[in-house]
């Protein structure tokens, strides 16, 4: 399976057809992230200062950027 394919299928995605917590979910649509792709535009420092993420939702979000090959503060 080609790779780009794969960034743009999951950049694509919703944030909430993702697998995480309700707790993150709510606090990402609170700050108008969307998609996946929204999501990894920031940088984790950013995310941090953002309203109700606390450390579990970073830990939580970190390990799905990580498992998914992406990156905080990506340039798509």
């Amino acid at each position: 399976m080609n790779t780009n394919k794969e960034h743009t299928d999951i950049l694509d995605r919703k944030v909430a057809d993702c697998d995480l917590w309700v707790r993150a979910l709510c606090c990402l649509k609170a700050a108008g992230i969307e998609t996946v792709r929204d999501l990894v535009r920031f940088r984790k420092s950013d995310v941090m200062g953002f309203r109700n993420f606390g450390l579990k939702t970073i830990y939580e979000l970190d390990d799905f950027i990580e498992d998914n090959k992406l990156n905080w503060g990506m340039d798509v």
